[in-house]
């Protein structure tokens, strides 16, 4: 199991191929909609579903590390973080359509994730490409330099809860120093 903080190339391929299955859409439409989720899922539950740092690229927010490994999958390179999408998903290059060779496995998700990862399908199923696509254009990605990478307290300032999620991405265990004690620590 990885740490909360921890990139987790298996989890994020299983994430790309589920959305891909779900709603057919080519890399670039996936990627805006991991943002939209992560931040859906930020909002309610105070984390991140997929633990990757977004960059303010031309075309919107980008998942930096899970774009890497997509480009290799797209080269047919499963190397590094790319190994976790062999046998699960490939994309085409020139069309940026990807082809689900496996099932998602849903393991690596918890239910919020899965709700948050529904909606934004929905979202997409409903309203399309071009309404994923300027949603993802938001304050965060305006504020942010050209590819730069887009701090999480940016992206949680664009949304409804901002306070509370800053003070909480800032220190998220804010009693956990008071309540441990050294090993060898006597009480007074």
């Amino acid at each position: 199991m990885t740490s909360a903080n921890t990139f987790d190339a298996a989890k994020t391929m299983h994430l790309v191929a589920y959305l891909a299955r779900n709603t057919g859409a080519s890399l670039y439409s996936v990627l805006k909609m991991m943002y939209l989720a992560d931040k859906k899922h930020l909002e309610r539950f105070g984390r991140f579903i997929v633990n990757d740092h977004y960059a303010a690229l031309p075309k919107g927010p980008v998942p930096s590390r899970t774009y890497d490994a997509l480009k290799a999958v797209r080269e047919g390179r499963f190397e590094g973080d790319a190994v976790a999408a062999k046998g699960l998903l490939r994309l085409c290059g020139t069309s940026h359509q990807f082809t689900i060779e496996g099932d998602p496995d849903l393991m690596h998700f918890s239910k919020s994730d899965i709700r948050c990862l529904d909606e934004v399908i929905e979202v997409y199923k409903k309203r399309g490409h071009w309404h994923v696509y300027r949603a993802s254009h938001d304050k965060a990605w305006h504020a942010a330099r050209p590819n730069a990478t887009m701090s999480p307290a940016a992206i949680a300032s664009t949304l409804k809860n901002s306070t509370e999620l800053i003070q909480h991405l800032a220190d998220p265990y804010p009693d956990k120093a008071e309540r441990e004690v050294e090993p060898d620590a006597v009480p007074a």
